[in-house]
């Protein structure tokens, strides 16, 4: 460990090398259990996700470095006040050093600790002695206080970010809600003015015809080569979004030994629609529309439902319109298992399609369009903060 880091302000007194034992008089966990959380809770309940919560009681009250001991393991939040803390949590207070310096160097050391002691085997949690014996450059306290104030100004700005990131999600989130009829109704909430009367409405197996799948599992399958690329249900649960671009790096292609048995007439087209048919909650029954206008070999995976179209839709309104809550909770019904969850084709074909006239579908795909489009920039503008405030700390600490 170096006495001095590579990026510095005005200083030039070589770092001390100290352990966290010797910087922190009280290191101690939480007491409370999960269950403590309230809504409406006067004080900070921190555990050990991400998220902070509250409660209706406090434990601690001063300068504070909280730390996740498992879950979110090591995740490290500084806090000033009244609060709790999840049993599983460490709270860290009594400092010889400034508290808001050892909260933004901590997580900078403590990742490569945790990483050696848990060679050979998993570390579901920290252990305090790991926390005792972590190793913390130490510069003098004017030194400490400015770069914890430059840190925690980066910081500011990155939850600024992320506050605006959730707003324009949450915004979409209502107006996928308002802007696609409710159940028993033909006209949505919100409707661009240009618009009026009922939308149309089909039942589901009068306007879709099943089309066959594979049954290949995960290991059957890579991203580098192969003669098909496959629609595996647990990429349309996590990994894609609503459209799905068959050139896309994340569309998995089958391995070349694996015999295809689905005809041609089964490959996905653009316009097709396809459902994950399993999950492990509710989620099951998110889909995805295909776009794939060269009609490269695209086929649909196991646990699946695999459809095309018999009526002439806008590309990319299947996609939006059927991961609404008001498709989507037609299935809920119908959901079945306790481990898993998921639900029989024929109950799919019971759904009800709303869609409007071809000008109205392709407003309300750009207005979505537009909406995912200021989200995936706001997500690039907080991954590239958190890449220079990575940068920085690798740069600013011995």
């Amino acid at each position: 460990m170096s006495n001095t880091p590579e990026i510095r302000f005005s200083f030039d007194k070589d770092w001390q090398i100290k352990s966290l034992s010797s910087i922190c008089n009280d290191i101690k966990t939480g007491k409370l259990d999960a269950n403590a959380a309230t809504k409406s809770g006067k004080y900070k309940f921190f555990t050990c996700s991400k998220e902070d919560y509250k409660t209706d009681s406090y434990e601690f009250d001063g300068d504070a470095v909280i730390i996740n001991g498992n879950g979110d393991l090591g995740i490290t939040k500084v806090f000033s006040g009244k609060f709790n803390a999840y049993q599983r949590t460490y709270v860290l207070m009594n400092f010889n050093e400034d508290y808001k310096y050892i909260g933004h160097t901590i997580p900078y050391y403590l990742p490569n600790k945790i990483k050696k002691e848990a060679i050979g085997g998993a570390m579901p949690y920290i252990k305090i002695d790991t926390l005792n014996e972590l190793m913390l450059g130490i510069p003098e306290i004017p030194e400490q206080k400015q770069i914890a104030s430059f840190l925690s100004n980066v910081d500011s700005l990155i939850d600024s970010k992320k506050k605006e990131l959730e707003k324009t999600k949450q915004y979409k989130a209502t107006m996928l809600y308002k802007m696609f009829p409710q159940d028993g109704k033909l006209v949505p909430e919100i409707r661009f003015k240009d618009f009026d009367g009922d939308w149309n409405c089909s039942m589901f197996d009068k306007s879709f015809i099943k089309l066959n799948n594979n049954s290949f599992s995960r290991d059957q399958l890579n991203y580098r080569t192969g003669e098909f690329k496959n629609i595996h249900y647990g990429d349309i649960l996590i990994n894609f979004s609503f459209i799905v671009k068959y050139e896309n790096k994340i569309v998995p292609f089958l391995n070349n030994n694996q015999k295809v048995r689905v005809k041609e007439t089964d490959y996905l087209k653009t316009g097709d629609i396809v459902f994950a048919d399993t999950a492990e909650d509710t989620t099951a029954g998110k889909m995805v529309e295909i776009l794939n206008p060269n009609n490269g070999k695209l086929i649909s995976g196991m646990h699946t439902y695999a459809c095309r179209p018999l009526l002439k839709f806008e590309t990319g309104y299947l996609g939006i319109y059927m991961n609404t809550i008001q498709f989507h909770s037609q299935l809920l019904p119908y959901m079945q298992g306790t481990k898993v969850t998921s639900f029989n084709y024929d109950y799919l074909g019971r759904t009800k399609v709303k869609y409007p006239k071809f000008e109205e579908q392709k407003r309300i795909i750009n207005f979505f369009t537009n909406l995912d489009s200021i989200i995936t920039n706001q997500e690039k503008e907080i991954e590239i903060l958190e890449h220079m405030k990575a940068t920085l700390l690798s740069k600013m600490f011995a």
